[in-house]
């Protein structure tokens, strides 16, 4: 038997010995456990129900398990009945049996509870990745459909579907990786969603279905009319129909243009819009397909009716058709427009703007807060209860819209607004409950309490971090700035103004006393890589090639403008330390520095962008998943089993290490060979840390920050 935390109680594997009729006998638990409705037959072990007398009369509470009590481990799923002493469905491997995966609704581990198919509040991964910022989850949400003001669905990147149950977000388990751009039900038995390259998902309420035929195209809105009566527009000029249980395809007349939104209004009357740059596209359908109607100006985005009128969401404000042209509302950029038989309209769009058609049939922008830094994009509203609606957007941005009164805009998803655009970069911390990332141009914080905190200063786009206690840490900046954390004045103090402005990106530290950064060639201001190095005498600039030879041979692709540039050498991009020696990894080489001096330790085939050293192993990664492992004082390539660009590397020690990079990709070194995890976003990851007391940290894009628990 085993405990699986706090919550879970006491949990069992109990798998199938024989078959009754219809059903199956299960083995008892150890202490002679079974489902509800059921009780342990001392006499052969098993779970019987209750209705039937037990032989001999004999008192299950005293029976125990024969056998042992536990199957064998390898149980298939339908042979062993998981039950945790509440009744919840376990999953994966437990007390030695299978217990296979969780219904569509569940997840595995979904209530941070490993082992246990709950709910996915904890928006975290199987592999257990969560998202720390922004939450409850970072990925772009595209479309939106209530089915009730108790069920309202939402889609976004990365296979990403959200549900609201009248109580709380959930995350559902997606049968697929790509980008989902609009969902529609006709109840919450027939949920469709519409996606990325002919992506279509049908939800019956219990499984998925995914559609597999010949349409490839990016399909931007779904509308149907009832059950096995849907329609799918997308790029080029596509609309595809399901009727009789087939999807038929028919060739749109849109002027070119992409189409982006589909809404529909009584029996088999449509509307789609789209368009580019310069301009706007509605088609209808009534029986058949409509000429285009085209206004030059911004692109539509999304088309909606409300009390008989239709409105349109575009680049250049928010119009309603009248009169076969199109009417300003109000001006701005919206992206997502929904009203309703009564009247009640919304409109969301860039920077977070939010606003309704008033009683009078007025526009009223509502305020969305907060009163400094920037707010998301949100692409999308639906309504979800009378006068109230839901709308979503960039970053995972998620909120409620209240009708009442001037109206009300409350933010479900959390994160500093600022920060909800910025491109984190680095990310480095003394513990889990102490760290810092830095990016954007004037963005680093600090997590302490579990929230995180912006310190708001400009420092010059920083690229890296690193740090040998709470109160020593430096961040390395675009702008040739090194900065110095202060705990004093919990700021960010200007340590080093480089002069000629080179863009540092790389910065190691053995002590207080002996920091250095790297920086690549600026073909702006001239020069060759140069390292930074602060001593008691104080800051010094030296070229670390001086004695070094390159072999005549490296790839002179590899070299500024095809060739060693006058003053020797390659761009350097990347710096670490360990046991006594520093290391430079750049394009194509890797130096040493143990006793003053640098050396050449290998000439590599590719870019490396990161280095992590250990005193039993250093990794260097870069472009096209090169990755170099140093064991046993020289360098060997080793495959990582990807071809994507790897951009940080950390570890905490030669059996654990982690690399990053890509679109959501993080790999970990378990002392044998690297193994990929399934991706959680499809954002740009752009820094690793493993943090000594366990815990590991991504960022990326769009203040993206993933941990691992």
């Amino acid at each position: 038997m085993a405990r699986l935390g706090a919550t879970a109680g006491l949990v069992w594997c109990s798998c199938q010995l024989a078959t009754l009729g219809d059903g199956v006998l299960y083995r008892c638990g150890a202490g002679g456990e079974c489902e509800k409705g059921q009780r342990c037959w001392p006499s052969d072990g098993l779970c019987h129900p209750e209705s039937e007398a037990m032989p001999g009369g004999s008192d299950a509470g005293d029976a125990g398990a024969a056998d042992g009590g536990e199957a064998d481990g390898g149980a298939a799923d339908a042979g062993c009945a998981c039950l945790s002493d509440a009744g919840a469905r376990l999953c994966g491997s437990v007390s030695g049996c299978g217990c296979g995966d969780c219904p569509a609704t569940e997840t595995c581990g979904g209530s941070g509870t490993p082992n246990v198919c709950a709910l996915d509040t904890s928006f975290c991964s199987s592999e257990g990745w969560c998202w720390d910022h922004p939450k409850p989850q970072g990925n772009h949400l595209r479309g939106a459909y209530a089915v009730s003001p108790s069920d309202v669905w939402v889609v976004g990147s990365a296979g990403t579907i959200l549900r609201w149950n009248g109580t709380l977000w959930y995350r559902m388990r997606s049968p697929v990786q790509k980008d989902l751009h609009a969902v529609w039900a006709s109840g919450p038995n027939d949920v469709w969603i519409a996606g990325q390259q002919g992506t279509r998902l049908r939800f019956d309420g219990t499984a998925w279905e995914v559609v597999n035929d010949s349409i490839n195209a990016d399909l931007e809105g779904v509308w149907g009319f009832g059950p096995g009566d849907v329609w799918v527009v997308g790029n080029p000029c596509l609309a595809a129909h399901l009727e009789g249980g087939a999807w038929t395809t028919y060739g749109i007349s849109c002027a070119g243009a992409p189409l982006r939104s589909l809404w529909g209004s009584g029996q088999n009357l449509l509307f789609a819009v789209g368009g580019d740059l310069n301009r706007g596209v509605l088609v209808g359908f009534d029986g058949g397909w409509t000429p285009p109607l085209v206004r030059g100006g911004g692109s539509f985005h999304s088309v909606h009716g409300a009390a008989g009128r239709l409105f349109v969401a575009a680049d250049d404000g928010l119009f309603e058709l009248a009169d076969g042209g199109f009417s300003l509302v109000a001006g701005g950029a919206f992206y997502g427009v929904a009203g309703n038989l009564a009247g009640v309209l919304w409109a969301v769009g860039a920077n977070g703007v939010v606003g309704r058609l008033g009683a009078d049939g007025g526009w009223n922008a509502v305020d969305a807060g907060p009163v400094y830094g920037e707010l998301p994009d949100l692409g999308t509203v639906v309504i979800s209860s009378g006068p109230d609606a839901i709308a979503a957007g960039q970053s995972g941005a998620l909120c409620r819209l209240l009708g009442g009164g001037a109206g009300e805009v409350r933010w479900v998803s959390s994160g500093i607004p600022h920060f909800l655009r910025s491109e984190l970069n680095a990310v480095w911390g003394s513990d889990s409950n102490l760290l810092w990332v830095v990016g954007g141009r004037r963005s680093a914080r600090r997590f302490g309490s579990g929230d995180w905190v912006e310190t708001v200063q400009d420092m010059y786009y920083p690229l890296a971090l690193a740090g040998i206690g709470p109160g020593e840490v430096w961040a390395a900046s675009t702008f040739g700035s090194l900065f110095t954390w202060s705990p004093a004045s919990e700021s960010w103090l200007l340590q080093f103004p480089d002069p000629q402005g080179r863009g540092l990106s790389g910065v190691a530290a053995s002590s207080a006393q002996d920091v250095r950064w790297v920086a690549p060639s600026d073909p702006r201001r001239g020069g060759p890589s140069v390292l930074g190095s602060m001593s008691d005498a104080g800051w010094r600039i030296e070229a670390p090639w001086a004695g070094v030879a390159l072999d005549a041979g490296l790839d002179a692709g590899l070299l500024p403008d095809g060739g060693i540039d006058p003053d020797g050498g390659v761009d350097l991009w990347a710096i670490a330390y360990s046991d006594g020696a520093y290391y430079l990894a750049g394009d194509g080489v890797i130096l040493s520095e143990r006793d003053g001096g640098w050396s050449l330790e290998a000439q590599v085939p590719g870019k490396l962008r990161a280095v992590w050293a250990h005193p039993s192993l250093a990794i260097a990664v870069g472009n096209d998943g090169l990755v170099m492992h140093r064991a046993g004082g020289s360098w060997v390539r080793v495959d990582a089993g990807t071809a994507e660009h790897l951009v940080s590397v950390s570890g905490r020690s030669a059996s654990e290490a982690y690399a990053a990079g890509g679109r959501g990709l993080v790999l970990r070194w378990d002392g044998k060979a690297w193994r990929t995890y399934q991706p959680m976003t499809d954002l740009k990851l752009r820094g690793v840390y493993a943090v000594p007391d366990g815990g590991v940290f991504a960022v990326g894009d769009k203040g993206a920050v993933l941990r691992r628990r």
